[in-house]
């Protein structure tokens, strides 16, 4: 080669370089201008930095993983994380990649399911696998983004609660009821006629706290009526968490003469933990015939517990309470101070009525009933 065609190798070897540099260094470059106006205090120039890395698209996901790990060159900010996660959600299944980042930070653990989830059926068997070995914050994202799924990860679940590890068992029916409390405060409702029938298998499963989470999952996707039957019948199990779960959904079914009648059977039950459940379920039912009297006698249960749902409760019936202001008036001056805020709380609700109930004890020796009696009055005038 001659020396005319030397001298021009050095600057076309320049050209080249400064090329291949700028169509690295341009994007980069770009991309951490972006995601430093994530941090913006303008909404709108966040919307904006997070729409342009959407329209950059995959490139983009590295540097949003390392704002999620906490290494970005320094300029990690918890702040930035929920506009990160809004960034990956724009970009969609592209951003595959980052999902074991997004499972495993600090952002708020329910939008960030909905991104993982939107990543589409490819993400189920990572999402099972953070189940088996994850902690419990990772696992609680996972089991959201299954969830949010809905039909695409019914047979993953499926398969998870026909395995042999027990906790993997429970976790697919949590999220199947999980999925159930989601799909009903969604726009458009889905059927999900298969996880009905998978959990409704599972109220017979062996393991008692199978049995309970299947229970409480099931009424996502009952008609009360179907409820009420699948509560009763679970009332005559063995264990006692079953019968709590079957306790407290009875209080949500509304007031039905039949529903009633069984939660103020309850409160005679011989668990502790039964009645307290029964207690809080009355609460919820209203002031419907027998309901103040039954809770009025729970008052005078022996466990604390008990006295406090019971009191707490009987609150809630606002004056409907009536009926118990009897108990009510008779245990002034002999319960905790919790026991004792709420039975305040219901006489003063009750109002002037209780007024000559609370006069007679003026008329007692007992110092502290006395000073109850006093402070209410006090109250009510």
């Amino acid at each position: 080669m001659g020396l005319k065609h030397r001298k021009w190798i050095l600057p076309i070897i320049a050209i080249v370089a400064i090329a291949v540099i700028g169509i690295w260094v341009v994007p980069f470059a770009r991309i951490q201008w972006h995601i430093y106006r994530l941090h913006h205090d303008d909404e709108a120039v966040k919307e904006k930095a997070a729409k342009a890395l959407a329209n950059i698209g995959k490139p983009a996901v590295p540097a949003l993983i390392r704002v999620l790990v906490g290494d970005n060159d320094g300029i990690y900010d918890p702040e930035l994380l929920s506009e990160t996660v809004n960034a990956l959600a724009m970009i969609g299944p592209d951003a595959m990649e980052a999902i074991p980042a997004l499972i495993y930070s600090d952002a708020p653990e329910v939008p960030t399911a909905r991104v993982v989830a939107a990543m589409g059926p490819e993400a189920i068997p990572e999402l099972q696998e953070v189940l088996k070995f994850g902690d419990s914050d990772a696992k609680t994202v996972a089991a959201g983004a299954l969830a949010y799924m809905f039909e695409d990860a019914i047979p993953a679940l499926e398969e998870m609660l026909n395995g042999s590890r027990e906790s993997l068992r429970l976790q697919a029916v949590r999220i199947l009821g999980n999925m159930g409390s989601i799909n009903q405060r969604h726009r458009e409702k889905r059927e999900l006629r298969r996880a009905w029938d998978i959990l409704l298998k599972a109220v017979n499963n062996e393991s008692s706290d199978i049995r309970e989470a299947a229970l409480r999952g099931l009424h996502f996707y009952s008609a009360p009526e179907q409820m009420t039957e699948l509560a009763l019948k679970a009332l005559e199990d063995e264990e006692e968490n079953v019968r709590i779960a079957a306790t407290d959904l009875l209080g949500d079914l509304g007031s039905e003469p039949l529903v009633v009648e069984t939660l103020v059977g309850l409160i005679q039950d011989e668990n502790c933990w039964v009645r307290k459940a029964a207690c809080q379920s009355l609460g919820k039912v209203g002031p419907e015939p027998g309901v103040a009297q039954a809770l009025g006698e729970a008052l005078y249960d022996l466990d604390p517990w008990v006295q406090l749902y019971a009191a707490r409760s009987l609150f809630q019936l606002g004056a409907g309470a009536r009926p118990a202001l009897e108990p009510l008036v008779d245990i002034l001056g002999e319960y905790n101070s919790n026991v004792k805020s709420e039975v305040f709380n219901t006489i003063t609700n009750i109002g002037e009525e209780a007024v000559p109930a609370l006069i007679e004890v003026l008329n007692e020796d007992v110092s502290c009933r006395v000073k109850d009696a006093s402070s209410l009055l006090h109250r009510l005038r």
